[in-house]
């Protein structure tokens, strides 16, 4: 209130017709003249407004101090602050003692204002200041404050404000509503081992199946089916996450398919792995996805593996085969090695791993080689060849060919083992049908020997002649011999090869009785068959074995006090002739009694005339003998 004291000073004086004046004057305490006196009276009134503000984050849940807000003046009591910034805070409200901050609301400082604003409207802006985060999106909204101010008396004001989000007024205080947006994503990988044999791609099956997730519609679902790639790796389709997975933990189970029709040999993995993902928010829009991976109750340090087994087999048998010319091939007659160049073993490289005989037959058969998955896409490398005693047989003729074996070994499914075999004599040409030839050489001869007997005259050698012919299947033999003047008759020796081994041989042997017989001479007609059997005796010589028969009787060789005898009978006429000088150089020529030998030196005229001589002696011969048959 004003306590001011003012005096007046009142002068009344008549003004006539019944009129006064009154002159009043003001003096103030100061006794100072005031034209009337004024008594200020003061009035103060005052009154706050405490703006605040909702923050709605979506995507996840918000942190004090990681948003801006700002208040701005429009108009207000003072007009030189109008478009001004007034206040920038942060969303965040300090909890009571003991609380959590409360990142969810927006306090400004207060707005004062007194009685001069009494009666009048300010306006303001409530914006969010553009966050800086990537992934994050602030609330572009203006939010309008309208402030009316009124005496609420006793010295208070009344201060009411109303928001409006630019389309309308709202009730309560501006929600700011920014969005967050952050993406993340996690690839199951595993790996797969075969052991066994090399892993082929797209060979086994694997599926990923959701436990518990971010769609629940696909827990206990297998969300995706992949196959091995031919390095091992498992790589299933990517697995995405967003900021409303933001503080979540997922599981899945990883597993190995079976096939229907599982491949014979393979041992299929039944392990289960379980992976759990938590996801959390690594700010600027990424998330971090951080997988474990367990099997059971224990957890993994590495990737997860998932191991197969294969098992396989397959073998071959090395079979070659021999021949032996010249004669029968006797079983184990001939040895065969068979050295490992290289091999599963390499400890038997260059090592004989097998010895082995001929049948029969001729089959070379070795100990089967057997091979293991080990062994898949290898190649390795045998040597065979014939091993020469150390006493050969005479007559044999050992083949020194040493076959090179190549045999590769790959896969062929369902525990089977593919064994390709190929031989070849070192140039890499192949051999279908390798063969081990050996050949016999034997001799082995005969020399056929007859004994000639004359009665009625003696022999002289040359007188009569004796063929050798072979009959039947034999061979084409023809042989004449005359016999010798002790009556041997010998022909030239048959010979015999060992492809006559096993054979038999017939001839036969007669006395060829000549064109213009002498008719004091009677002939032996016998015909002698002589067979011949040949028999191998070894060591390169035939057993040649000779048998006889004269029609009647029959005997060997061995029978030493028989033999082929051609017995012939010459008739002479009793008549003295005188017998010339024999040449010496001529054939041995027989009388009726005597045999006459040309000597060697006589003259020409001397031969001839002793020719002549024993001519006419058989001339008279043969007249008396035809007359005694006459006569007879």
């Amino acid at each position: 209130y004003d306590d001011s004291v003012y005096t007046a000073t009142v002068e009344v004086t008549d003004a006539r017709e019944g009129q006064l004046n009154v002159s009043v004057t003001w003096t103030d305490a100061s006794d100072n003249t005031v034209e009337y006196p004024v008594f200020n009276n003061t009035y103060r009134a005052s009154g706050s407004l405490i703006p605040t503000a909702d923050v709605d984050l979506s995507g996840r849940e918000p942190t004090a101090g990681e948003f801006n807000f700002t208040w701005t003046q429009v108009n207000g009591p003072d007009p030189d602050k109008n478009g001004e910034v007034l206040q920038t805070k942060p969303n965040g409200r300090e909890g009571d003692e003991g609380d959590p901050e409360d990142p969810t609301i927006i306090d400004f400082d207060p707005i004062n204002f007194t009685q001069d604003d009494i009666g009048k409207t300010y306006t303001y802006q409530v914006t969010q200041v553009t966050p800086d985060e990537e992934g994050m999106t602030g609330d572009p909204t203006v939010y309008t404050a309208t402030v009316v101010i009124t005496d609420a008396g006793n010295g208070e004001l009344n201060i009411v404000v109303t928001y409006n989000d630019g389309e309308k007024d709202i009730e309560g205080n501006p929600v700011f509503k920014p969005q967050y947006e952050a993406t993340g994503s996690w690839t199951p990988e595993l790996i797969k081992e075969l052991d066994g044999r090399a892993l082929k791609a797209d060979e086994f099956g694997f599926t990923l199946k959701q436990v518990s997730g971010p769609d629940v519609d696909q827990d206990d679902t297998v969300l995706s089916t992949v196959t091995n790639s031919e390095d091992g790796s498992i790589a299933f389709a990517e697995i995405s996450y967003d900021q409303t997975s933001i503080n979540k933990t997922y599981t899945y189970e990883v597993s190995e398919v079976t096939p229907d029709e599982a491949e014979t040999g393979m041992t299929y993995a039944d392990t289960v792995y379980k992976a759990t993902v938590e996801v959390t928010d690594a700010g600027n829009g990424k998330l971090n996805v951080d997988v474990t991976w367990t099997m059971g109750d224990v957890e993994l340090t590495e990737v997860p593996v998932f191991v197969n087994n294969y098992k396989a087999s397959g073998s071959f048998t090395p079979i070659f085969k021999s021949t032996l010319t010249g004669r029968d091939m006797k079983e184990n007659e001939f040895e065969f090695e068979f050295k490992q160049v290289t091999g599963p073993d390499a400890d038997k490289n260059d090592t004989v791993i097998s010895s082995v005989r001929n049948d029969a037959d001729g089959n070379i058969i070795f100990d089967e080689q057997t091979y293991t998955e080990d062994d898949i896409g290898k190649t390795y490398v045998y040597e065979v060849y014939g091993k020469k005693p150390d006493d050969p047989e005479s007559g044999l003729i050992y083949d020194n060919a040493l076959y090179r074996i190549t045999v590769t070994i790959t896969d062929g499914g369902n525990g089977r083992l593919n064994v390709d075999v190929k031989y070849d004599k070192g140039d890499g040409s192949e051999i279908l049908e390798p063969e081990f030839a050996f050949d016999y050489k034997a001799s082995g001869n005969v020399r056929l020997t007859a004994t000639k007997e004359l009665k009625g005259r003696e022999l002289i050698g040359g007188d009569f002649s004796f063929e050798l012919k072979s009959i039947g299947d034999t061979p084409a033999v023809t042989q004449i011999k005359d016999n010798a003047a002790d009556g041997g008759i010998v022909f030239e020796s048959l010979l015999y090869t060992e492809a006559d081994i096993g054979k038999t041989y017939e001839y036969e042997i007669r006395e060829v009785v000549p064109a213009e017989a002498d008719e004091n001479m009677s002939y032996d007609e016998t015909v002698y068959a002589v067979t011949v059997n040949i028999a191998d005796a070894g060591d390169g010589e035939l057993d040649v074995k000779i048998s006889y028969s004269d029609g009647t009787n029959h005997w060997t060789a061995d029978d030493v006090d028989k033999t082929m005898i051609f017995e012939n009978i010459y008739t002479t006429v009793e008549t003295e002739v005188t017998p010339p000088v024999k040449p010496e150089s001529t054939k041995p020529v027989q009388t009726d009694k005597k045999t006459i030998v040309p000597r060697t030196g006589e003259t020409a005229t001397e031969v001839v005339v002793g020719a002549i001589l024993i001519l006419l002696a058989l001339m008279v011969a043969g007249y008396w003998k035809k007359r005694r048959e006459t006569e007879d």
